[in-house]
């Protein structure tokens, strides 16, 4: 036991931080949100517990490399602070910094990183709700978030020492501003300040993983001109010749992004960015991502861009629902097996709450569609393993939630409304003649 207590005594004092704030928050709402929450943290603080008292290899991915840079900044903020501070921007500082201050506070306990993203992961939770009641209603929003926080490797992801729940929560972030900004409140400031805080958000995503800079750009791009509908109304032309504008604005907006990428390297934010848009970058990736036991589509290599469109609707299945029973190979992989079928569930929710959403909300879902086809899309070209496709496909399917838990609710709420809205018939009165 006493080997533990190096890791366990600051995850007990930054839980008991964590969990003070939460009940606070449920005695100021008494919002079930706010029961939800608690609950979230409670599942992902026993599964870290869990996960120290019995190792395992689930979820591990790159934990050892973030920890090492991490207590590295950590040791030399505690030699020499101010001296050191301009000296602590390593690989991947977008993460490791933050997770380097917090080990420099409390000490450098792996178990107290895992928690470091649990917290976000209770941020992702909030932005859902947000973007959920910003797009229907509570009753909706409730169950999109309950969703969230019950999914099995969510839970996983919450308790990892990774990057992917930042991603997650600054995606989140990202859409639930969207929703604001498009809004059709009067007020202009209140669309004002959302882009604001979701380009600086962006800006901080595309430092955690620049690929999603092209990504984000676009759907940022795409949201200001849809939001100045002005510019439009000022063009003479029929509604399908604005969308051709609009479709050759976006391609030549992506060519003379790749035809530039040598003159673009000179900046690394950019450099990274596009490290991805050449054939051969993307074979060396899918080569690297071949080294796993639960790689799919082995030997896979693009020789033109021919060879990416046909490849292009395979990929992306195996991408979304990997492991497929076919793919499983061990017991650990059954377990995925879950995870897909939840997510085939949900993706029939999705498209069968998709209608509504455009009708309620005509930009925000066709920005959702931007974001979600592109993602999947680009990501199945770049995958060819089943751990890190359940990874970052995850980042995708939490847009997802919000119109499959109203999809979900519909049939419910319709046959509701017909009984409250059916005649009562009469009854005659008890000892009436």
């Amino acid at each position: 036991m006493s080997s533990y207590l190096p890791s366990i005594l600051p995850l007990i004092a930054w839980a008991s931080v964590i969990l003070a704030f939460l009940l606070w928050y449920l005695l100021k709402n008494r919002s079930l949100l706010a029961k939800i929450l608690l609950l979230y943290f409670s599942f992902c603080l026993t599964f870290i517990i869990l996960k120290l008292c019995l190792p395992t290899d689930l979820g591990t991915y790159d934990a050892k490399l973030y920890q090492s840079l991490a207590t590295a900044i950590s040791l030399q903020l505690s030699h020499d602070f101010p001296g050191n501070l301009p000296r602590i921007f390593y690989a991947y500082s977008a993460y490791t910094v933050p997770l380097g201050f917090l080990y420099f506070i409390f000490g450098p306990s792996e178990p107290l990183g895992q928690l470091f993203s649990t917290v976000l992961g209770l941020g992702v939770l909030y932005n859902v709700h947000r973007l959920t009641l910003a797009c229907y209603h509570r009753q909706a929003a409730n169950l999109a978030v309950l969703w969230v926080a019950l999914y099995p490797y969510g839970w996983v992801i919450a308790t990892t020492l990774n990057r992917d729940m930042p991603i997650a929560f600054f995606i989140t972030l990202l859409f639930r501003l969207l929703a604001e900004a498009l809004s059709d409140c009067p007020d202009h400031k209140c669309g004002k300040a959302a882009y604001i805080k979701g380009i600086a958000g962006v800006v901080y995503l595309t430092l955690l993983r620049p690929p999603l800079l092209v990504l984000c750009g676009l759907t940022l791009g795409v949201s200001l001109l849809i939001k100045n509908r002005g510019l439009f109304r000022s063009l003479n032309v029929f509604k399908p010749l604005k969308a051709i504008l609009l479709a050759v604005l976006i391609l030549a907006t992506f060519s003379t992004i790749v035809w530039n990428k040598d003159r673009l390297n000179g900046f690394e934010l950019t450099r990274r960015a596009l490290q991805f848009t050449s054939i051969d970058n993307l074979n060396l990736r899918l080569e690297s991502s071949e080294d796993a036991d639960s790689a799919y589509l082995p030997g896979l290599r693009y020789g033109s861009v021919k060879d990416l469109i046909l490849t292009l609707p395979l990929a992306t299945c195996y991408f979304m629902y990997s492991p497929l029973p076919w793919q499983v190979r061990s017991p650990k992989q059954a377990l995925g097996l879950i995870d897909s079928a939840l997510l085939l569930l949900l993706t029939f929710y999705f498209l069968k709450g998709m209608p509504e959403l455009y009708r309620r909300r005509r930009k925000l879902a066709l920005l959702l569609l931007i974001f979600v086809v592109l993602g999947f899309g680009s990501s199945s070209l770049l995958q060819c393993n089943v751990g890190a496709a359940m990874r970052h496909r995850t980042m995708f399917f939490i847009l997802m939630v919000p119109a499959a838990a109203h999809a979900f609710l519909n049939p419910s709420r319709r046959l509701a409304a017909a009984q409250s809205a059916a005649p009562v018939p009469c009854q005659e009165p008890q000892g009436g003649k």
